[in-house]
């Protein structure tokens, strides 16, 4: 026998938007994968900003993308998110103007324990204005990258970054930082 709360029209509700949502997916999802032609560019980014939380002007989206569930994914002004970018939004993730990502850059916003439960760990990632990322990188949060930061290629993310530092290695360490 069905509950009486399982019906109710808020459920009706979460599970159409649920529904929506990854209707827009999967059909951005398909448009990404044809490596578009540039007349596609504009349906592309039209697909990917109805299903993202925001996203500023002037943000480029290379085939590829792939967003866990969208709204809590907020990104800047002016972006350039580079081939098979993926973001895994189980917390926010937002990505301040004028970023660069090249491909396959992971975000991961939680984690959990290593103990025999596995304990969710809420993991919010931020990050700055001005940040440049190389390829392969994955940033699990929670993670705090400062404005003008440099992630070299390969690396291994997590725990917060200070403004003006370039960082590398997995895990990634800071190299050179300008004060």
């Amino acid at each position: 026998m069905l509950r009486k709360h399982i019906l109710s029209w808020r459920n009706v509700r979460l599970l159409a938007d649920m529904l929506r949502r990854r209707f827009w997916m999967a059909v951005a999802a398909q448009i990404l994968n044809l490596g578009y032609p540039h007349h596609l560019k504009r349906v592309k980014n039209a697909v990917v900003r109805r299903y993202v939380g925001s996203v500023g002007q002037g943000t480029n989206f290379s085939p590829g993308l792939l967003v866990f569930r969208g709204f809590n994914t907020f990104v800047g002004q002016r972006c350039s998110l580079g081939y098979h970018f993926q973001i895994f939004d189980f917390e926010t993730v937002s990505i301040g103007d004028d970023f660069l990502a090249s491909h396959n850059v992971t975000l991961i916003a939680g984690t959990h324990t290593q103990d025999e439960h596995r304990t969710y760990i809420p993991g919010p990632i931020h990050i700055g204005k001005r940040v440049w990322i190389g390829a392969n990188v994955v940033i699990v949060g929670p993670c705090t990258i400062g404005d003008n930061c440099v992630i070299g290629a390969n690396s291994f993310v997590k725990g917060d970054i200070p403004a003006n530092a370039t960082i590398g290695g997995s895990p990634a360490r800071i190299l050179k930082s300008a004060t």
